[in-house]
């Protein structure tokens, strides 16, 4: 789903520091969440008139800065590839347990 080589390599090749591509990825989450509310109407939102493709977008541009912060602050040692499945399953887990203990809706 995700091209990992070409995302680690587009990573790296950026200029932008580890702190600057944190921030980054504080400002897309921004829109995220703004396509989120525009999308289902928020009243001080609805105006900007965004869809769900919009979500899809801003979370695609979420994720990749995301990844790119880990790349970058890894730069010197490598994508640490191990490290994030090993870490990404447990906090599938913890979801999981955590969907399991809460009363359905």
């Amino acid at each position: 789903m995700i091209n990992w080589e070409r995302m680690i390599a587009l990573s790296l090749t950026d200029r932008k520091s580890v702190i600057e591509k944190a921030l980054k990825t504080a400002e897309e989450t921004g829109e995220l969440a703004q396509a989120v509310l525009s999308s289902h109407g928020a009243h001080t939102c609805s105006y900007k008139r965004l869809s769900r493709t919009d979500i899809i977008i801003e979370s695609v541009d979420v994720i990749q800065c995301a990844i790119s912060v880990i790349a970058k602050a890894y730069e010197k040692e490598g994508f640490p590839e191990k490290d994030f499945k090993k870490i990404f399953n447990e906090k599938l887990d913890k979801w999981e347990k955590k969907q399991k203990q809460d009363p359905p809706l």
